[in-house]
């Protein structure tokens, strides 16, 4: 059984993006990852949509919001879009009007396959690069065919799993980004499990899990 929720879904480059291209990986999969959830957001016409989220997060609101919740980010220079829960906090308020993602730091790998399952997407980030990078995991194909939106987690079986489906927004890791098209890169679970956050963990990966379905 083959699940890929970004097959009729544009794929997101951050390559062509107005603001910081070599660093709006984490805006750029936020968006991939609404889209390929279905999951409707507002932006303004004739604009990328992940540059309107990127400016959001460039705000003085932005910035006030992340000093006042997050002060261990400012003396390491980091920007509001390079904290976890201000691009939730930008995607909930500011794109969709509610909370339609989460950020956890315990997401095991068969939680984020039962959550495409379900049709949501999940945006997870690691060692894809050497200063890190953020990407969205749309897909898996797996031998379990019985395998349904009402599964629970410990029903998938990771050895029946081949691969792991993500739109990367720099281009293909295989390749050493030589190849800058990164739709539906395909990880096997080891891979997967290798390079994503918290490294060679399989029950504690960081993700931002889309449509509030774990």
């Amino acid at each position: 059984m083959k699940i890929n929720l970004s097959e009729n879904v544009s794929y997101y480059t951050q390559r062509n993006n107005r603001f910081y291209p070599y660093g709006t990986c984490n805006t750029t999969s936020m968006i991939q990852a609404l889209e390929a959830s279905s999951i409707p957001f507002d932006y303004p016409e004739g604009v990328q949509p992940e540059d309107h989220l990127t400016k959001i997060l460039d705000t003085k609101e932005a910035w006030d919001i992340m000093k006042a919740r997050h002060p261990w980010a400012v003396p390491g220079g980091l920007a509001p879009r390079h904290v976890h829960s201000m691009l939730d906090w930008a995607v909930n308020e500011k794109l969709v009007g509610q909370n339609v993602v989460g950020f956890r730091k315990n997401v095991s790998i068969q939680e984020i396959l039962l959550s495409i399952l379900r049709g949501c997407a999940v945006v997870v980030g690691g060692r894809f690069t050497k200063y890190g990078h953020i990407v969205t995991v749309v897909g898996l194909d797996t031998a379990q065919e019985s395998l349904t939106p009402e599964s629970s987690a410990e029903e998938i079986n990771l050895e029946q799993v081949s691969h792991i489906i993500i739109d990367d927004p720099y281009g293909n890791f295989h390749t050493g980004y030589k190849d800058v098209n990164g739709n539906d890169t395909l990880y096997t679970v080891q891979q997967f499990d290798w390079v994503v956050k918290s490294y060679n963990d399989p029950n504690n990966k960081w993700a931002h899990i889309f449509g509030g379905v774990l």
